[in-house]
């Protein structure tokens, strides 16, 4: 038996926010969320965990934060529990 599996892009999980972010601030995001996903060890890009990393760094994002380093970083603290 074949299963497909779905890897959701940035842009399209940005789509389901109702949020709006030009091209280098996409990057920005892929860059922190890249960085937070290889710090908890999540390899998987279709696990859930994935796409709710994915969302605080677009939530941290419209609250302004704007440095890569810096969403990864607060993403982690939430995640792990210690912000």
């Amino acid at each position: 038996m074949i299963s497909t599996i779905k890897v959701v892009p940035m842009s399209e999980v940005i789509a389901r926010r109702d949020v709006s972010f030009g091209p280098e601030d996409i990057a920005v995001l892929a860059a922190g969320l890249e960085s937070a996903l290889t710090n908890l060890h999540i390899t998987n890009r279709n696990d859930p965990a994935t796409i709710a990393v994915a969302k605080l760094i677009i939530q941290l994002a419209r609250d302004g934060e704007c440095d890569p380093t810096r969403l990864a970083i607060r993403a982690i603290e939430i995640v792990r529990g210690s912000s």
